[in-house]
């Protein structure tokens, strides 16, 4: 176990000591005005393939090697702070630690906000808040809220960073014997993305903006939305455009105008059906991302997944998959000496941020004692090019696949 592992563990199992000692203590709290909480995951994993390095989230540095133990990639600890004023009035401020690019598991305040509900059919939130393009994605660090061991990567990874500064006003009204939400929200975020040669790049400064509509009715839950991604501060290609250009090959000309136009948005089409019923439970995500160049990510995703209680127990499975759909713009250059590298700069550029991939897992879930369960999961992976695996392979295997192994222990007090 390395060092940052280590330091995870100890930090994990002292809060969940103290969350076990403090129980009483927290309930105690229940109904004044202000109340403690924390969640956390305690997770371990072993990967079968040798030099294929699976990951989380883009994030997330090279977590889960081959061929070892890996606690950093799945473990998590999260403390939160509610302080409610009056019955409109609230505020809510949370922090969590977790493997990220600076490997340091310095706590980082992933929630702070003030919640305002002047009546029941209005919610206003203003501060730093979990931005929620696909159900539950608000909630994605917390564990024991998901039915499975992590959120499916195909579809949550994708996003290096889960919250925005700004705010978001969303509107609920009764409807058809059940509860519809329209959600308008905007801001700025920031995180930033492991690339595969282990430097990363920040996304300070990026804007993002979109609306959702929710309908709830018995068990049933559907929600679209659409948002707006603008990268603040994309990645400089300089020396690439000008190497294109000085080839005077109009082909090649137009790819460099291309690489070096600025302000491109990202936009997040995304669809979802959820039923959560015991014994059942059931969950079908679609989203499509579209950026308007040929750098950034083109995908559509999808994934499944039913899990069936029987007790204390729910077995469980999961299909996803996410596939670039965009072909890679050729420079019209010779593939000779004087070209080569150009050519290859400009395929990887194209190809940096592509995901295909797929994934078919199975696990067990085990809620052993109120608000604490365990689960283990097997994850079998397919991948040709993915942000989300990184290939050490001396070349590259290009069509790749990968066996993970994954125990986890979740709670929330």
């Amino acid at each position: 176990m390395t060092r940052c592992a280590a330091r995870a563990a100890a930090v994990l199992l002292g809060v969940f000591l103290a969350a076990v000692a403090g129980t009483a203590q927290a309930e105690d709290l229940t109904g004044r005005r202000l109340t403690f909480g924390g969640f956390g995951t305690l997770g371990v994993d072993y990967n079968f393939a040798r030099n294929l390095q699976f990951r989380r989230s883009v994030g997330q540095p090279d977590s889960s090697n081959g061929r070892k133990f890996v606690f950093s990639t799945d473990s998590l600890v999260g403390l939160q702070v509610n302080a409610a004023w009056s019955h409109e009035l609230e505020v809510v401020l949370q922090a969590v630690s977790q493997d990220l690019a600076d490997r340091n598991w310095r706590p980082r305040l992933t929630r702070g906000f003030v919640r305002y509900l002047p009546d029941e059919s209005i919610m206003l939130r203003g501060g730093r808040i979990g931005w929620e393009f696909y159900p539950r994605a608000d909630s994605s660090n917390i564990g024991y809220t998901f039915l499975t061991l992590r959120p499916p990567v195909e579809m949550f990874g994708q996003i290096s960073n889960q919250d925005f500064d700004g705010g978001d006003v969303t509107l609920m009204e009764p409807l058809w014997s059940g509860l519809g939400r329209f959600k308008l929200f905007g801001g700025a975020t920031s995180g930033n993305v492991v690339l595969a040669d282990g430097s990363s790049a920040n996304l300070g400064g990026s804007q993002i903006w979109g609306v959702q509509a929710d309908y709830s009715r018995g068990p049933w839950m559907g929600q679209v939305g659409i948002g707006w991604y603008l990268v603040g501060h994309p990645p400089s290609l300089e020396p690439l455009v000008a190497g294109l250009r000085l080839t005077g090959q109009p082909q090649a000309a137009h790819l460099a105008d291309e690489f070096e136009q600025k302000g491109r948005r990202n936009e997040i089409i995304s669809a979802a059906l959820v039923y959560d019923e015991a014994p059942w439970q059931g969950r079908l995500y679609l989203a499509r991302t579209q950026y308007g160049g040929p750098v950034g990510p083109k995908l559509n995703i999808g994934l499944v997944s039913v899990g069936y209680s029987i007790g204390k127990f729910t077995p469980y499975g999961l299909l996803s998959r996410a596939y670039n759909y965009a072909g890679v713009q050729p420079t019209g250059l010779p593939d000779l000496p004087p070209y080569a590298a150009l050519n290859a700069g400009a395929y990887s550029a194209q190809t940096l941020s592509q995901t295909n991939q797929s994934t078919a897992a199975a696990g067990l879930r085990y809620d052993f004692a109120r608000r604490m369960d365990l689960k283990f999961q097997v994850d079998e992976v397919w991948t040709q090019g993915s942000v989300l695996v990184f290939d050490r392979n001396t070349p590259p295997r290009g069509h790749a696949n990968l066996t993970v192994i994954g125990l986890a222990f979740d709670f929330v007090f």
